[in-house]
């Protein structure tokens, strides 16, 4: 293996080298990118080939303007994905040698020939660059995490030793990728190439690379949902459908039903999603169990087969359980939901079209109802400190107080549309290009406040939050939590404390321990309450 940086001159064969740049959204790198990218010494001819994603920023603008005919402009109509983008490039190459390269500043083309080494010598078909050999900076914990333990996973299905299998850097002889035939749409693309690249029999050189990170506010997309695909080669599994019938088209929505000792209850909630079909087909929907040992996932599956149900093995928290039924769907629209409420007919449509003709909102909540036909106070502020105080002591035992009152927005018109600080996590239907931009579901929360902290991390990046009556649920609430009424009450109030330490900066943060007490006093009082004759029962999911 060459780690100079040193090419061999090509062999004969290999002529030229096309690059695909697939882009979305990245008007503020690109101009420097392609400068780094034309600026690289190479010993084969080059071209590049860019294919827009359907950006809205501003990149269509700045792709008007390059002026060089080395650099091929192709242009999706609407955003469908990475995977979608490299299969576009790959139909407008000419080259022999094909290699991928994203419009961030992640990773730097001055490696290039260190990529091209090997398979101009005659060493390898195919090349990756691995960022866990090389020098890298600011890669997120979570991201290390993940693409060390995806990459185990490949290694131990197909039999080999990669590092990075996420990699970006992926360089191929074009004869390799003529024989795959390649489906993925998002960032699905990595496993599904390696999978295939691997079950042919071809064995992948690695070298090292550079890698600069970014954070999600300078505009990283990929997630932990982008991850759910892992090792699997995608073209080898067969899908079930998720919901029974033909569709004519995909569905607009889709449904993530997070489910723990739910009885009964499960399956009542994923027949009422699959009955509204309101949108113009009954929604994609997804169930992960927590661990029940109740016989509910094995009853669901039984009575509607169709339906996937995604058992971890362990009960995993709401937020984390979220992002990993999320992952295994694809509507740009996605609900996630309690297993103890049942969805009213018309309630899809009525979410979905909200999202649609609002292209800045990123979550929006239905209307929640009691089962005795109560609304339930569902869209709320965050509280100044304040009213949080006032609410926390004197909620338990005078519901209507004016701390309350301000907190849960009573004295709203609940058969009123309107923009909100959140919505209950209960039931939430969610723009996936929104959620993707905040990371999705912050799964440091086991239970409870992680709703509150997704709006608020929605608003912190310019996205709103919506109430819409429209819609409507009916939730039983506490049926996967009543049986541990003293351990949610502790979660309840961790998370909350964890909400404060995450958005209390400057002088505020001297707060934080007092609030730790004063938390800790409130907890043990909602115990006492909760002994009262009467008054056993779970917290409910917004305190």
């Amino acid at each position: 293996m060459s780690e100079s940086g040193t090419v061999p001159e090509a062999r004969t064969g290999h002529r030229k080298l096309s690059v695909i740049v697939p882009v979305f959204n990245e008007r503020n790198t690109l101009g420097e990118i392609l400068r780094r990218m034309r600026a690289v010494e190479l010993p084969v001819e080059r071209e590049i080939v860019v294919v827009d994603d359907g950006s809205t920023d501003g990149t269509r603008a700045v792709l008007s303007q390059l002026g060089d005919s080395t650099v091929r402009v192709v242009l999706h109509p609407r955003n469908q994905g990475k995977g979608a983008a490299i299969r576009t490039g790959l139909e407008h190459v000419t080259g022999d040698l094909v290699l991928i390269q994203d419009a961030d500043l992640e990773y730097d083309p001055e490696d290039w020939p260190r990529l091209l080494a090997p398979l101009l010598g005659g060493k390898a078909e195919v090349v990756y660059g691995s960022r866990f050999t090389g020098e890298r900076r600011n890669m997120l914990f979570l991201h290390w995490v993940g693409n060390r333990f995806l990459s185990l996973v490949t290694n131990v299905l197909y039999d080999s030793t990669l590092s990075d299998m996420e990699t970006c850097y992926k360089l191929f002889d074009r004869e390799v990728l003529d024989g795959i035939e390649l489906r993925a749409k998002r960032f699905d693309f990595e496993p599904e190439v390696t999978a295939k690249v691997l079950r042919r029999g071809i064995r992948i050189y690695e070298v090292p690379i550079s890698y600069a990170g970014r954070e999600y506010h300078e505009g990283k997309k990929i997630t932990w949902r982008d991850g759910g695909g892992g090792a699997v080669d995608v073209g080898e599994v067969p899908v079930q459908p998720v919901a029974p019938g033909p569709a004519a088209s995909p569905p607009r929505w889709a449904a993530v039903v997070v489910s723990y000792q739910a009885g009964p209850h499960l399956e009542g909630c994923v027949r009422s999603l699959l009955a509204d079909t309101s949108a113009g087909s009954s929604p994609e929907v997804v169930v992960v169990d927590n661990g029940s040992t109740d016989g509910s996932p094995e009853a669901l599956e039984r009575s509607c087969p169709g339906v996937p149900v995604l058992r971890p093995g362990a009960n995993l928290g709401y937020a984390r359980a979220a992002n990993l039924g999320i992952a295994a769907t694809h509507a740009p629209v996605v609900a996630v939901c309690n297993p103890d409420l049942v969805v009213e007919a018309g309630t899809g449509a009525a979410l979905v079209d909200r999202l649609d003709r609002d292209p800045r909102l990123g979550a929006v909540g239905p209307r929640i109802r009691n089962p005795d036909g109560s609304v339930y106070p569902s869209a709320r502020r965050v509280p100044s400190l304040v009213d949080a105080v006032g609410h926390g002591l004197l909620g338990l035992v005078w519901r209507s107080n004016p701390f309350t009152r301000r907190y849960r927005e009573l004295d709203a018109d609940p058969d009123r549309s309107r923009d909100v600080d959140w919505v209950s996590g209960a039931a939430i239907w969610l723009r996936r290009e929104a959620l993707d931009a905040v990371g999705g579901w912050d799964e440091r929360y086991f239970m409870y406040v992680e709703d509150v902290d997704l709006c608020w991390r929605l608003r912190q990046a310019d996205w709103r939050v919506a109430y819409e009556p429209a819609g409507d649920v009916v939730h039983v609430q506490g049926v996967s939590t009543a049986a541990r009424p003293f351990r949610m009450i502790v979660e309840h109030h961790r998370s909350l404390w964890r909400f404060a330490a995450r958005r209390w900066r400057g002088p505020r943060r001297l707060l934080l321990v007092p609030a730790a007490v004063y938390l800790a006093v409130r907890a043990g009082l909602a115990m006492l309450a909760n002994l009262l004759p009467g008054k056993r029962r779970a917290p409910r999911v917004s305190g």
